[in-house]
């Protein structure tokens, strides 16, 4: 590993699937003395900065809710059950669609709105015949501040174009 190597640590996110995966890094880096970094760059892009500028500034008013959602029709080759992509492998990824993509939205929450989710709860469900990873979920969150939030994932839904087309209409 390279923290026993002094070498300083940066991982893809998710940092690791579980706390105690979590915990274990964090302990290795400080008994070698190196830093970990975790990928999560998004935290510096500047559209997602102006959010954090107005949460913190009390522009928008008090955040009291948050709800996030992310839904996308299965991608084809996630069809093919002979061999389905990396991806949605858990063997190879560590994960599904949710692990690869949902972390850049909960650590964007845990940045605006800083200190441990006190409360969290999911519910994980396999659709699409021949997979292994999970392609729903939904989950409740409840930060220190009292901000409290819902979330879905879905990787089974129609079209794009059909999401963004009604919403269009709906405005």
């Amino acid at each position: 590993m390279s923290a026993e190597a002094g070498k300083p640590v940066y991982v893809e996110k998710p940092m690791a699937l579980n706390f105690a995966e979590c915990q274990e890094m964090i302990a290795a880096c400080q008994i070698a003395g190196v830093p970990l970094f975790v990928a999560y760059y998004r935290r510096a892009l500047p559209r997602f900065l102006k959010i954090k500028e107005l949460v913190d500034s009390g522009a928008i008013g008090e955040v009291r809710f948050v709800s996030v959602s992310l839904y996308q029709p299965p991608a084809k080759e996630n069809l093919n059950s002979v061999s389905p992509p990396w991806r949605v492998v858990p063997d190879i990824s560590g994960g599904g669609l949710f692990v690869d993509l949902a972390p850049h939205t909960l650590d964007f929450l845990d940045f605006v709105f800083p200190g441990q989710s006190l409360r969290s709860r999911a519910t994980l469900r396999i659709k699409t015949d021949g997979m292994e990873a999970e392609d729903i979920v939904t989950g409740t969150f409840q930060f220190e501040s009292g901000v409290q939030g819902v979330g879905a994932w879905c990787f089974t839904t129609a079209s794009k174009s059909d999401l963004t087309r009604n919403r269009r209409e709906q405005r």
